[in-house]
């Protein structure tokens, strides 16, 4: 786990605070890294001082668990703490390996699943055959990326319900039928009655040809089936989705009393539920209705509250939701999200179905990296301060101050809180704050050694197998303690932000506005802060030098600020804030606001630095393809047309695209060898996010068809999506002048 500071000095009062218009909170990240020779944690910010020391859990009365109100069910193991010499705050990282309890709460079946990961892979049965070809893909690297140890059980759904028995020797179907005959007979089935528990999950090493054929029969002819079944039950057109039906009772199938098991569920979705439960439908049918509805904050309401419902009760019974959604389509992301958002899940969406499609990568990658379960996180603060809100993946206890439920993690994982003052004299007198956060859960470790490349790996496994691979579940606790250092006016708190936590932070604060007030607020919310911060600036730090006289947009004193501008005017022009236009009216009316929503949930879950890739993209230039020139070059027209170097290579988070200018010289081979700098630099990115990043390479002049893959992403330009930064920084100059006047 990682903490960051959005400010390293926190403000001595409400009136600093104020006076520098910071964003004053933390952000955590859960990425563990462990010696690989005594297996200690290793975080950089981290310094308890001292070697290693042991602790028995149940010796001490100021034990660490004890003090935090964590599950009580580790109590009862014995800790050791590993801490290490040359780092820099106290932190109690521990390794908590539980055993199964035994007695009286299982039978011994039962305690076989708890003490292993489930994994649940849940099929839209509707889609079509391209769509379904590639779920097929995608399924088949899911099954050589599960650890051996894995317990695996696979539904599928469309008009009916179906469970696969992979205890057979041949996989067999059994069936619910939730839509025609008896409906209120089929409402009180569950799938206890058509099949045991224990014939639906399988061990994945003893039954991995039966589940291998099952994922088969996905494309001989079931899809074709149902999809015939469902004409005359469909509405507005396209095939019946039962998936609120199907989630319902797969949660009452995997809940027991004072049990939690480990369930990861991916369910791959052709289209929004249509039926049953849970129902969405895209209500926008005409542009009119369109451009009323779309700035305020009804366009960003669920349809209802089953899914969120449901995603509460995932939480308590263990379960967290992937979500993969395959085709250019309507999902209904405003009401289907909570699935994945309140249960600490993915969202991913495919919109390109050729054989290119990420999809099996990602799967791989998201599977052999380690994730966690049943995290619970305490903040606290000492005394004048605590935290006010949290944002991400995360929720809330109803019944504990500053307890928070994170379903699932993994080392990509991001969360954020912020601060509030609780009394007015903060941190006078020298009065110093502290915060400490500890975080338990379980702990599902990464497969031991992995290819960098995940494409490559993926096919090596589907072609010759993969040799053992069980993975064991650990309990861990990590226990961080912080002492600030404190501000005592606006230019030590302008020295102390950190820029990358701000923009998270701020990215945070936006889609919460634009929840609760629609997207027009929330524009309107960033414009008022972006311009608040540059006035107290220019108030208290400018006004103040004899260095600069006049108004200073772009913090030429702050260095390390001057991006800020920028990546505020980045995501003004964004998807998550985007104004409706010519252009992207007609996808809207087809999708409703599941672009805006998937944007939403992606930079949510992203942590600081891969964000800022995708709100303002990274933009570098090689004067060959074995010769970077520069890095970080501003996103505009003039940035191409000035460079001596005219090679580029821009990342953008899910797309990175390599772009020759007509300038390049013919020696430079099209595309750059599979040797050189640029590609080898290309597949360390793809290695340091979460998804499998499109690669384009492009060439030819900005205003072709192949410049324009590259000058699409040059937003600095006025283009359909808003105007210039130029012109941004002109308008918000005035409006700062005027401001500074009076």
């Amino acid at each position: 786990m990682n903490v960051k500071l959005s400010c390293q000095k926190f403000p001595v009062n409400p009136s600093v605070k104020d006076a520098s218009g910071a964003i004053w909170c933390h952000a955590n990240s859960a990425i563990v890294d462990r010696c690989q020779k005594c297996f200690a944690y290793i975080n950089s910010y981290v310094n308890p001082g001292g070697s290693q020391h042991g602790y028995n859990n149940g010796s001490s009365s100021s034990s660490p668990i004890m003090a935090y109100g964590l599950r009580e069910e580790l109590m009862n193991n014995n800790i050791v703490l590993h801490v290490n010499d040359d780092q820099q705050h106290s932190v109690n990282n521990i390794n908590a390996a539980t055993a199964a309890s035994g007695g009286d709460l299982m039978s011994e079946e039962y305690n076989h699943y708890k003490n292993n990961p489930i994994y649940v892979a849940v099929i839209d049965q509707s889609g079509n055959p391209e769509q379904m070809e590639t779920i097929r893909n995608g399924l088949e690297a899911l099954v050589h990326a599960l650890p051996d140890n894995c317990l695996f059980g696979m539904a599928i759904y469309s008009h009916r319900i179906g469970l696969f028995n992979l205890n057979d020797s041949v996989p067999m179907l059994k069936y619910i039928d939730v839509v025609g005959g008896d409906s209120a007979l089929a409402q009180e089935i569950s799938f206890d009655d058509i099949l045991p528990l224990t014939s639906f999950l399988v061990n994945k090493a003893e039954c991995e040809t039966n589940i291998l054929n099952a994922i088969n029969i996905l494309t001989d002819g079931v899809n074709v089936a149902a999809a015939a079944a469902s004409n005359s039950t469909t509405k507005k057109g396209g095939n019946v989705r039962t998936l609120g039906p199907l989630v319902s009772r797969l949660l009452d199938y995997l809940s027991f009393d004072n049990i939690t098991f480990n369930v990861k569920v991916g369910v791959f979705l052709n289209g929004c539920p249509s039926y049953g439960d849970g129902v969405v439908e895209n209500d926008f049918t005409s542009v009119e209705a369109l451009y009323d509805e779309q700035l305020k904050a009804s366009f960003l309401l669920p349809s209802n509250n089953f899914f969120q419902r449901q995603a509460e009760r995932a939480t308590q019974v263990g379960v967290h939701f992937d979500m993969y959604c395959i085709g250019n389509n309507f999902y209904g992301f405003d009401t289907i999200k909570f699935l994945s958002t309140s249960t600490g899940g993915n969202l991913y969406r495919y919109t390109n179905l050729s054989p290119k499609c990420p999809l099996p990568q990602d799967i791989y990658k998201l599977i052999s990296n380690g994730w966690g379960f049943h995290g619970l996180m305490r903040v606290r603060t000492s005394q004048n301060f605590s935290v006010d809100n949290c944002f991400g993946n995360v929720i809330a206890s109803k019944n504990y101050d500053n307890l928070y439920h994170i379903e699932s993690c993994s080392p990509f994982t991001s969360i954020a809180f912020d601060f509030k003052f609780t009394d007015p004299s903060a941190f006078e007198g020298d009065k110093v704050p502290f915060i400490q956060v500890a975080f338990s859960y379980s702990f599902l470790p990464p497969v031991e050694s992995s290819n960098n490349n995940d494409e490559q790996q993926v096919n090596e496994d589907t072609e010759h197998g993969t040799q053992s691979n069980i993975r064991t579940i650990q309990r861990r606790l990590h226990i961080y303690n912080f002492q600030i250092p404190v501000a005592l006016n606006p230019v030590e708190m302008f020295n102390s932000i950190d820029l990358e936590t701000t923009i998270s932070l701020l990215t945070h604060k936006v889609i919460k506005e634009s929840l609760e007030k629609g997207i027009g607020e929330a524009r309107v919310l960033l414009y008022e802060w972006i311009a608040n911060i540059i006035t107290q600036y220019n108030e208290h730090v400018v006004i103040l030098s004899s260095v600069q006289k006049t108004l200073d947009i772009m913090f030429s004193q702050v260095q390390h600020l001057r991006p800020l501008p920028r990546y505020v005017f980045a995501l003004l022009k964004s998807p998550l804030l985007q104004q409706l236009n010519k252009t992207n009216e007609i996808a809207a009316i087809n999708r409703g606001s599941d672009d805006w929503v998937f944007c939403q949930c992606l930079y949510q879950s992203l942590e600081p630095r891969l964000l800022h890739r995708a709100i303002y993209p990274t933009l570098n230039t090689y004067g060959a393809p074995n010769n970077l020139a520069y890095k970080y070059l501003p996103l505009s027209e003039n940035s191409i047309s000035v460079s001596v170097s005219h090679i580029y290579l821009m990342d953008a988070y899910d797309k990175m695209i390599v772009y020759y200018s007509p300038q390049v010289s013919s020696q430079h081979p099209f595309p750059p060898p599979a040797d050189s700098l640029i590609r080898q630099t290309i597949a360390n990115s793809k290695q340091d996010r979460l998804v499998v990043p499109e690669i384009i390479y492009t060439r030819g002049h900005l205003s072709s068809e192949g410049g324009r893959q590259f000058s699409d992403y040059l937003i600095e330009e006025d283009n359909w999506q808003g105007q210039s930064f130029n012109e941004f920084l002109k308008d918000l100059g005035e409006g700062i002048k005027k401001v500074l006047q009076e």
